[in-house]
């Protein structure tokens, strides 16, 4: 009996084992013998973002595996398509995910309103006569128009809405708040009523400076059908330079165009064309109406008098005085002249300039070249082509 009692009990024993071995198996492999995902966990690119802006969100399970695809996110209980999320509002929102049987933990995330960092201003015109109106502009960088919410300032004097009206001549500032925001500081400049131009040409009763002149050489064309008669075209060129060399520039530019008569002083031996000898301008008073007006134009305060379209008919008459000029072999060249251009519109331009001057070769005028800066070398040149 005790044999038989130890046979059993290690059959018995054999038994369990193998039955445990069995039920060990499938439920660490989960049908393949692999780890098993118990869960998913859902995180968002951003915990905040401002208004306007999207949240990427992803899903993984415990067993680190993208499952982002095969899984819906909820928005405040509103599936989205996809894994991102930009809100029409500000606020907090709730987000969670499902995937299969699994419902991840509940995320919040933040939206918040995007705040204004930058206050510009803009004037409406920064010289103008004594008596005059000017009017202010505000924007942020995130609003093209701010100016019913800002307050101005005018030489440290909060005005009343954005306009003002200047009564004394002088150079004014103004600059804005809004808020915690303060705008940069820009000036404007109200001015009496000019009557005499002085190295300067006046517009509207503004006068507007021109430190230097130079007459720029444009080239030698036919006066006549029979093209036995030629004359020499020149620019008079007033104007004002603000800065030096390649960041130089000419807020306030006139360009007259005019010609006086030149003979020949030999033939090119190639072409059989005549050439000529440089003639610089000379005293002389030139007066130009309809048809034999070339060319003018006048830049003030960065503003051109007359639009891209103008034509002869758009200006009734060009006078330039040329009352001393001299073009010596050494030193400086000087000149004194003064100038009106009378528009079809009733606008007259007035000017005067005396002092040093110089030649420049303007014959790429046009071409992307800044010839002011291009100084005329060639003594002898052939007609234009």
């Amino acid at each position: 009996m005790k044999k038989l009692f130890c046979f059993l009990a290690i059959a018995a024993t054999a038994a369990f084992t193998s039955c445990s071995s069995d039920d060990d198996s499938g439920n660490n492999d989960n049908g393949g013998g692999g780890d098993v995902v118990t869960g998913i966990t859902l995180t968002s690119s951003s915990s905040t973002v401002t208004l306007g802006n999207a949240f990427t969100f992803t899903v993984k399970n415990n067993l680190n595996e993208d499952v982002t695809a095969a899984s819906t996110i909820y928005v405040d209980d509103t599936a989205l398509e996809g894994n991102t999320y930009t809100a029409t509002e500000a606020g907090t929102y709730t987000v969670h995910a499902t995937n299969g049987d699994f419902t991840s933990a509940d995320v919040t995330v933040t939206v918040t309103e995007e705040v204004a960092t930058v206050l510009t201003i803009a004037v409406s015109n920064n010289y103008f006569l004594v008596g005059g109106e000017v009017s202010f502009t505000a924007a942020t960088d995130l609003s093209d128009d701010v100016t019913g919410d800002a307050t101005f300032y005018v030489n440290g004097n909060a005005i009343e809405g954005s306009t003002f009206t200047a009564t004394e001549a002088g150079e004014y500032e103004v600059y804005a708040t809004l808020e915690d925001l303060t705008s940069a500081t820009a000036t404007f400049t109200a001015a009496e009523e000019a009557t005499e131009a002085s190295d300067s040409f006046i517009v509207d009763g503004l006068n507007y400076e021109t430190n230097n002149a130079l007459f720029g050489y444009t080239g030698i064309f036919y006066a006549n059908e029979a093209q036995d008669e030629f004359v020499i075209q020149w620019i008079f060129n007033p104007f004002l330079q603000v800065g030096e060399g390649e960041n130089a520039t000419y807020p306030n530019d006139v360009y007259i165009y005019f010609v006086m008569p030149i003979e020949p002083t030999g033939t090119d031996e190639e072409t059989g064309d005549p050439t000529f000898s440089i003639l610089y301008p000379q005293v002389g008073e030139y007066t130009f109406t309809g048809e034999d007006i070339n060319n003018v134009a006048v830049i003030f305060n960065n503003n051109s008098l007359l639009d891209e379209n103008a034509t002869a008919a758009d200006i009734t008459e060009i006078t330039l005085n040329i009352t001393a000029v001299e073009f010596p072999e050494e030193g400086d060249a000087t000149v004194e002249a003064t100038y009106s251009i009378t528009l079809a519109n009733g606008t007259v331009v007035t000017g005067e300039f005396s002092g040093t001057t110089g030649a420049y070769d303007a014959t790429n005028s046009g071409r992307g070249v800044n010839t002011k800066n291009v100084p005329l070398t060639r003594t002898t040149v052939g007609l234009s082509k």
